[in-house]
């Protein structure tokens, strides 16, 4: 998240100086850095007050680390003000090192989803799914509250039960007892 913030601040240093170029084209480089070194300061200012209050600490502590990276890019215009070249570089430097970042950070996010893990069954259905896995020998059905439970027995160990689209709509439809369900799915295995 900082990491984040520090990028959006080296965009926002390499706009403002852009920005002073449009709307004031007439004045010394050394001003254009001065701007924007000034506005960093003045946001690095209001951010310390904002974490310095309680309520919007976090917001003052991420407003402070994109403050600095409009520092930076400040601070690289002044090293790099007298020739076009190095001020070209920086630009292309800072946004080749935006681009990258991003593109790593991209790459390297995490492609799955941590659910916190349930009580699905109550304590009848996780016992009898339990005596199900063990004695694989039981064939037939049994309705719970909610859950009906199929077991195939031993021979179709391991095959599944694929449900056609025409009868989803009728196993999820609210007005669907349990006897409407068990008979779908007993139509399924016949």
């Amino acid at each position: 998240m900082f990491f984040i913030m520090f990028l959006f601040g080296l965009v926002v240093g390499l706009a403002l100086y852009l920005l002073t170029y449009v709307f004031v084209k007439k004045i010394e480089n050394r001003r254009r850095v001065l701007t924007v070194t000034i506005i960093g300061l003045l946001s690095l200012l209001g951010s310390i007050f904002a974490a310095y209050r309680g309520d919007t600490m976090g917001y003052g502590i991420t407003f402070l680390i994109s403050s600095l990276g409009i520092l930076v890019v400040g601070f690289l215009l002044t090293l790099f003000e007298k020739s076009v070249v190095w001020k070209k570089s920086v630009f292309t430097f800072v946004i080749l090192f935006v681009v990258v970042s991003s593109f790593r950070m991209y790459m390297n996010q995490v492609d799955y989803w941590i659910i916190k893990e349930t009580k699905v069954f109550s304590e009848e259905e996780e016992s009898y799914l339990q005596l199900l896995q063990k004695d694989p020998t039981i064939q037939g059905y049994k309705a719970f509250k909610q859950v009906v439970v199929l077991s195939l027995g031993e021979e179709m160990a391991g095959d599944n039960i694929e449900v056609l689209e025409e009868i989803l709509p009728e196993l999820r439809s609210k007005r669907s007892t349990i006897a409407q369900t068990k008979r779908i799915l007993l139509s399924l295995l016949a």
